[in-house]
């Protein structure tokens, strides 16, 4: 392992640092000099203007490598790969968003190619699976990839239509790799890593799949993916999040519409009636993202090489309400409410989630469960700094 990657390996284990602080200290030391982070103390920390609290917790954090030395050896003894923000291997669309993940642990390969996102509704229905069934084959002949969030429904109808299409997909994991969640879709991503695909996480090798930490598997979702693709999402899901990053980033969404007495057709809907491209056939995802059907299939069955595609124009102005709306919803009306929530109320200014715990007396576990909960309802949001706020 280079020595810049154990570094970066290192800094992204100590909690309470995230990629922005971790970006600061590598432009301010540059590739030659990164280990001389060793030498600093607390006080040199804040002179590049970090609080006094996260200044103390990366100067601890750095005197301790037991769970980087641990990091390391399951690494070397699962065969897993490491790579940063850095590496010319890292998914060039990801590294374009802000504060892209410092460190993404691999199993498999990430073929440099254009990807679709397509997420949905983990109770995703029969109707939902001849969506995907219809979809993915064509976007595969297109040299296109699909990446998704390899959970029950929606995702792991799409994994599977991608692999018996014979293209490549990839999962993104709301957990570590050596925790897989669910445990019962692990046949499909050995199936996966097998055809040329890969298993992706931003989490230590051993962390376990939380409710708070899916928007920053979304998030990823939505950054290496052109286009994200929703298929069956309730009034409140995981999927419009996954949908509001990738505005957020300036890429495409399309929504699949439904029947309208279910339930599963509302999120879908909402989105199409506020701008996102609706998809009534394939043809309308590859319009939208300037890719020729057909055009492209031969090179990457013989060497999934790197695919040539037109890059979008700026969104179309009615898009960008998309954001706002998905995150007010119905609960705009209930201000009330809001009010009497304690943890909304010390949301009022943007805030880490570290002090909200330290306010609430709650520990940072409970705290963000608390927070996952309350974006799902369209209640706060979270910025690129990690900071939340009331809407």
């Amino acid at each position: 392992m280079h020595k810049n990657t154990r570094i970066f390996l290192h800094l992204s284990l100590i909690d309470g640092v995230g990629p922005g602080n971790i970006k600061k200290l590598y432009d301010v030391c540059g590739p030659d000099n990164f280990e001389a982070i060793y030498t600093y103390s607390t006080s040199d920390f804040r002179h590049l203007g970090f609080s006094q609290e996260t200044a103390q917790i990366v100067s601890d954090g750095l005197r301790d490598d037991l769970m980087l030395n641990r990091e390391i050896l399951l690494i070397e003894k699962y065969g897993i790969s490491v790579m940063t923000y850095n590496d010319s291997c890292y998914p060039s669309l990801l590294k374009a968003i802000h504060n892209p993940p410092t460190i993404l642990y691999v199993q498999g390969t990430i073929p440099e190619m254009p990807y679709a996102g397509i997420v949905g509704a983990r109770l995703g229905d029969e109707y939902g699976h001849s969506v995907v069934r219809s979809l993915v084959p064509d976007l595969v002949a297109a040299g296109v990839g699909i990446v998704s969030g390899g959970a029950a429904g929606i995702d792991a109808f799409a994994h599977q239509a991608t692999l018996d299409a014979g293209g490549v997909t990839v999962v993104i994991l709301g957990g570590g790799l050596l925790r897989p969640y669910p445990a019962s879709n692990c046949p499909l991503f050995t199936q996966i890593v097998a055809s040329g695909g890969a298993i992706v996480s931003s989490f230590p090798l051993q962390a376990q799949s939380l409710a708070w930490q899916f928007p920053a598997r979304n998030r990823i979702i939505a950054g290496i993916a052109k286009v994200t693709i929703v298929v069956q999402a309730a009034k409140k899901s995981g999927a419009l999040i996954t949908a509001e990053y990738a505005l957020q980033e300036g890429r495409s969404v399309c929504a699949v519409p439904g029947a309208i007495d279910n339930q599963l057709s509302v999120g879908c809907h909402n989105l199409i009636a506020q701008g996102a491209r609706l998809v009534g056939s394939v043809q309308d995802i590859l319009e939208e993202c300037g890719w020729n059907a057909g055009v492209v299939p031969e090179a990457v069955a013989k060497d999934r090489v790197q695919v040539d595609f037109i890059q979008l124009p700026v969104l179309k102005p009615q898009k960008k309400r998309i954001v706002q709306e998905i995150q007010i919803g119905a609960h705009s009306q209930e201000p009330s409410q809001e009010i009497e929530n304690p943890l909304i109320h010390h949301c009022r200014r943007p805030i880490a989630s570290s002090e909200l715990s330290l306010i609430m007396g709650l520990s940072e576990d409970e705290i963000q469960q608390m927070l996952f909960e309350l974006q799902l309802e369209g209640k706060i949001q979270q910025d690129f700094a990690g900071l939340w706020q009331k809407i």
